[in-house]
């Protein structure tokens, strides 16, 4: 009975923290959303690990790093991009970093994919100014990583 009880609570467990390390494509990952303040990552997240502080030619930013995320907030306190190149952070459909491109294509709704400059990548939105866009950059035929955001420029 004592084994039976400790493998649901181990069960309990994982399932528990595979259902923040979720892909929602134009929402967020990991249980952040775009549109987040600094603050509600810190009550999801915890401290980060590291944080960097910068500018370019856009403005100014303030990227969190945790483990297996990178939150990027420009010009402000609201969360503007998530990005993952963790294996942890899937889709409800099991798509994430380490799936091959016809993965992405079949169960990514609205997918789209490109090579440009012999960079492929896959997306889902519109890369214009305010929109949010879900970018799937694909290396060796897999993705490597997964950005959700909303366009700056």
């Amino acid at each position: 009975m004592a084994k039976l009880i400790v493998a649901a609570t181990l069960a309990a467990l994982v399932l528990a923290g595979a259902a923040t390390a979720v892909v929602v494509p134009q929402q967020g990952i990991g249980g952040v959303r775009l549109g987040m303040t600094k603050a509600a990552v810190r009550a999801q997240l915890g401290k980060p690990r590291t944080i960097q502080q910068g500018s370019n030619e856009i403005g100014a930013f303030m990227t969190f790093r945790y483990p297996t995320l990178s939150i990027t907030f420009f010009a402000g306190s609201m969360v503007t991009s998530v990005t993952t190149s963790s294996m942890l952070e899937r889709t409800s459909r099991g798509v994430g970093v380490g799936s091959r491109v016809a993965e992405v294509v079949a169960k990514v709704a609205k997918v789209r994919c490109l090579t440009e400059s012999g960079l492929r990548h896959c997306f889902v939105g519109a890369f214009t100014a305010g929109r949010r866009v879900t970018a799937f950059t694909i290396k060796n035929g897999r993705v490597a990583r997964i950005t959700v955001g909303f366009v700056i420029d």
